[in-house]
């Protein structure tokens, strides 16, 4: 059985799963360079379908992870329609009504039934035909009928992805999901069980925790569906005096309410957020800032955990949504006393959902079989495009590279990294398959050795061009995991999703790659047989220096998504102050 997911919003991706198992996953920005590239992803889905020789036809099922999209999100040949571009009219040049609704409601939430009683009209049409015109474009494309294509409910998929990407699906788990929204929703509470599936809670859009941390974004000068991590790595600066000064102003803004208290409620529509901010937190510092609502997440969030585990009994979680890509509240839900095994989804933003609408076709299409799912759990992430030895020759060869920069053929290229990153110098390196996701994790990443706090500078003067507080992370050796981390429970950590305190040899052997401030990092732990030959750069750099990990930072210029292949790659190394770039087994440098 052949499923297509296809998500077209935010970082638009296609994700092919095939008899329980997902094969390929990508996202589209890597094929246009254009960062979180949103509509249709044409060029992941002619990759997987050209990969595996495949039409539309060939498909089982074409499945997509939401059901109603607003006007203004609709791809470029939709947005031409007559009716999409009168809704998008109306919706820019007559704010006034929007913005006076919004300032009654503000400061008299009861009036928030009124809105959601117009969201919900709205969303179940415009946002029903718009997202049809969507599918419609999706099935043309494919060169499918409209009725082979099927739209999930976006939190469903969601939770979907959470439980069976994780290794719990042959056991009971509590899903929860977490985003800023999705079909009218912002947070669902799920037990899952062995292929059954239970939602028991969830959140109206309105009360949305991940549009308050959006709108803090935005209030910091920073971009919104990007740079939230950003507004994390900066929490840490602020004094814990401060923070709770100014949190007195907003310990109120969320509580727990609904049946069983598992519904998140806020004090206002979360869209409202930014009038908030500039009224009542305008003469809140920056790094203050960031902290109180980083302080808001996770005590409404870990509140939350705790009611979910009290009402269902089940202490095995798997959290997916956007909003779990905070790692430093994926921290402090790990150290609940009440949590026993967790699993983060990988890059669990939106670019996730097409995964999980496939897992619930695959599952819904077994049960009139009365057979039990047999998926297999997400592993190394390594789901993109690869490109041959004698594919990099060639492209070496066309571009005349030799002619410009040295050119050695190594046949075991991972000692000769080693080598350079113990000789403190930073090295960009393509092998393999492309990661899926938001991290690179070893095949399209930069470099260097973690000891040295020299090369936080260097790497971005060169290339990255991060901001003074944000820190790098390190890849470590699983058997050397215990060394440098805090982990009691030893939560598996392979996908850079969940920050750690460090121990006093971390703090000193990965200096380079840790929070300035507090410490923490966010590792990826290396299993040889998931990465062999990455593996093998950190052991051999291990040999060399007795430290067991290095620094890594994904390969792409500032502003620009991963790299694709060695095009991109060679771009960014001619762009950039980078040295030494490793494509598969030859090594190029500027030296």
């Amino acid at each position: 059985m052949k499923i297509l997911g296809v998500y077209y919003g935010h970082t638009s991706t296609a994700a092919l799963l095939v008899d329980g198992v997902i094969t390929d996953c990508v996202s589209e920005e890597r094929f246009t360079n254009v960062k979180n590239q949103s509509g249709l992803p044409k060029n992941s889905i002619t990759y997987i379908l050209q990969k595996h020789k495949l039409t539309g036809l060939d498909l089982d099922a074409v499945v997509v992870p939401v059901r109603s999209t607003a006007p203004i999100y609709a791809s470029e040949e939709n947005k031409k329609s007559l009716f999409i571009q009168l809704v998008n009219f109306i919706y820019y040049r007559i704010p006034l009504v929007k913005n006076t609704y919004g300032f009654v409601s503000f400061y008299n939430p009861r009036l928030r039934n009124l809105g959601r009683l117009f969201y919900q009209l709205f969303s179940r049409t415009v946002g029903v035909y718009t997202s049809s015109k969507e599918r419609k474009l999706l099935a043309d494309y494919l060169n499918i009928p409209s009725d082979k294509l099927v739209a999930h409910d976006h939190h469903k998929s969601h939770a979907f992805a959470g439980y069976y990407a994780s290794k719990f699906s042959k056991e009971k788990a509590l899903v929860l999901t977490l985003d800023a929204e999705g079909d009218g929703v912002c947070a669902t509470v799920n037990v899952f069980n062995k292929g059954r599936y239970e939602r028991i809670s969830r959140t109206h859009a309105d009360n949305s925790l991940g549009l308050m941390y959006a709108a803090v974004t935005k209030h910091l000068g920073m971009k919104v569906g990007e740079h939230e991590y950003k507004v994390m790595g900066l929490a840490p600066y602020a004094k814990e005096y401060s923070i709770n000064k100014a949190f007195i102003k907003v310990q109120d803004l969320f509580r727990l309410g609904g049946k069983d208290n598992l519904e998140i409620h806020s004090k206002f529509d979360m869209r409202q957020m930014p009038k908030y901010l500039r009224e009542e937190m305008s003469e809140v510092r920056f790094d203050v800032l960031a902290g109180v609502f980083q302080k808001v997440l996770e005590d409404t969030v870990l509140a939350w955990v705790r009611q979910a585990i009290k009402v269902t009994g089940v202490d095995t979680l798997c959290c997916t949504g956007g909003v779990f890509m905070n790692v430093k509240l994926n921290q402090k839900i790990t150290e609940l006393p009440e949590v026993g095994k967790v699993f983060f989804m990988p890059s669990g933003s939106d670019e996730s959902s097409p995964l999980g609408a496939c897992f619930v076709s695959y599952v819904e299409s077994l049960k009139s079989t009365y057979r039990d799912p047999e998926i297999e759990p997400i592993k190394d992430l390594y789901l993109g495009p690869s490109y041959s030895l004698q594919a990099v020759k060639d492209f070496l060869d066309e571009n005349s590279v030799a002619d410009k920069y040295k050119v050695e053929y190594f046949e075991d290229i991972e000692k000769r990294i080693a080598l350079l990153l113990s000789e403190k110098k930073i090295v960009g390196r393509l092998s393999g398959r492309m990661e899926w996701g938001a991290r690179a994790l070893g095949n399209r990443t930069i470099l260097a050795n973690p000891s040295d706090p020299e090369v936080v500078m260097i790497i971005n003067e060169q290339m990255k061009d991060r901001d003074f507080w944000m820190p790098f992370a390190p890849s470590i050796l699983k058997e050397r995991a215990g060394d440098y981390l805090v982990n009691p429970k030893n939560v598996e950590a392979p996908y850079m999703v969940l920050s750690f305190a460090t121990t006093p040899l971390g703090r000193g052997d990965l200096k380079a790659a840790l929070h300035p401030y507090d410490f923490t990092c966010r590792p990826q732990i290396v299993e040889e047989s998931w990465n062999p030959k990455y593996y093998k750069i950190i052991k051999e750099f291990e040999n060399l220096t007795g430290i067991g990990g290095v620094l890594n930072t994904s390969f792409n210029l500032h502003g620009y998504p991963i790299v694709l292949g060695p095009k991109e790659a060679y771009n960014a190394f001619e762009k950039s102050g980078l040295q030494y770039l490793a494509l598969e087994n030859y090594l190029i440098s500027k030296l």
